[in-house]
């Protein structure tokens, strides 16, 4: 994969193969805990195999050139001209990275930087924080600026949120930086510290399905439920002693549900404060390998995520209507931040081929979509990979 994008690294930018290195950053799904991260929750997401791979070489003036081959598109811009969003194109991923570093490290010279992915775009699966993750270390490396990950994933959050203009969590961001072969996260997105739990579902597996209804989360309601969570923590602060509000326990929340004064924040703090108890058991559930358990708590999150926080949509509803029908299909719910986008569903390994037939014919009768199916590899998070392997 790296020394084919590397004949088409010199194909671009010209000159030979001096200086080039490789770098790739996976995306991420989750199996349970949609909008916690941004609410002070627990989560449980993990890396995947499929991600975005950059090849870098710096140059010798202050330019930075960025090339997609998924979007088929590019940027030249100088680095004393990067403060804003420039549109609204996938190039503001790396610039607000950029943006980001420049305020830690003067880079000395500017970049050549190809990108080519092979998550879908769009879909929940987070490829635009493994952009930006990759982005982040490779930076890092090159500069020798001796970041930790941990600050990388910091960085690559704030250029999300303040520059591309998306208020995301740290979820997605350190999925792709920590995520560990065969293992799930369980992230505490208020302390920024996990444990990794080991993944093993027996003759039962992780299969995403990709709804092929794209959405742009700085256009969606994204940023309309972070601001109406904003809203339920200050009436909820007033209630209880909470610095988020995935801190209420559960009774204590039913103490004070009533007191709401608006109802979408009521019920967006219901959601959040019944996932947080969903996730947690669910982490315990995933270590004791009890797959029944796990999957009657994958289903009640995506009720939820459906009921209470309004995140779904008829694509996505469709989709886990299809999935929950095929006999061996155990659980099915939205993997992201909804409103379109992916499912991920564990299903018996003898039921895939049926389960893949019923559900693509389904939803195709229905939405006049084509689904797609990718099965779950977990993988280790960033890393620079050596060129032929």
């Amino acid at each position: 994969m790296t020394d084919k994008l590397k004949e088409i690294f010199t194909e671009r930018f010209g000159g030979d193969e001096q200086g080039i290195r490789s770098f790739f950053a996976p995306g991420r799904v989750t199996l349970i805990g949609e909008h916690l991260d941004y609410n002070g929750g627990f989560v449980l997401p993990c890396a995947l195999s499929l991600g975005t791979y950059l090849l870098a070489r710096r140059r010798n003036d202050k330019m930075l050139k960025l090339v997609s081959l998924n979007y088929n598109s590019s940027i030249e811009i100088p680095l004393s001209e990067i403060h804003s969003k420039e549109g609204s194109d996938w190039w503001n991923y790396p610039l607000g990275v950029m943006n980001e570093f420049q305020k830690i490290v003067a880079p000395e010279f500017g970049f050549e930087m190809l990108f080519s992915g092979d998550l879908p775009i769009s879909a929940g699966l987070s490829s635009s924080a493994s952009i930006e993750v990759v982005t982040a270390f490779a930076l890092n490396e090159i500069l020798n600026a001796k970041l930790s990950l941990k600050e990388i994933v910091s960085l690559s959050k704030r250029a999300e949120n303040d520059f591309v203009g998306v208020q995301c969590g740290i979820m997605d961001q350190y999925a792709s930086a920590f995520g560990k072969k065969d293992h799930a996260i369980f992230l505490n997105c208020a302390t920024e510290e996990h444990e990794y739990i080991s993944v093993n579902t027996g003759q039962y597996e992780f299969i995403i399905v990709n709804t092929n209804k794209e959405r742009q989360l700085e256009s969606s309601d994204f940023n309309n439920r972070y601001n109406e969570c904003q809203q339920a923590l200050k009436t909820m602060q007033r209630l209880l002693p909470v610095n988020f509000l995935a801190d209420a326990t559960l009774s204590q929340f039913d103490s004070v549900e009533h007191f709401f004064p608006e109802e979408n924040s009521r019920r967006r703090a219901h959601h959040i404060v019944y996932e947080q108890a969903r996730v947690k058991s669910a982490a315990k559930s995933l270590a004791k390998g009890d797959i029944n358990e796990l999957a009657f708590l994958m289903n009640e999150s995506y009720a939820s995520l459906r009921d209470y926080y309004e995140a779904s949509c008829f694509e996505l509803e469709t989709i886990v209507s299809a999935a929950l029908s095929v006999d061996g299909c155990l659980a099915s719910r939205a993997s992201g931040a909804g409103f379109g986008g992916c499912t991920i569903n564990l299903i018996n390994r003898e039921s895939k081929e049926k389960f893949r037939e019923k559900v693509f014919s389904y939803y195709k009768i229905k939405t006049g979509l084509k689904a797609e199916f990718y099965e779950v590899n977990m993988e280790d998070g960033v890393r620079e990979i050596r060129f032929n392997e």
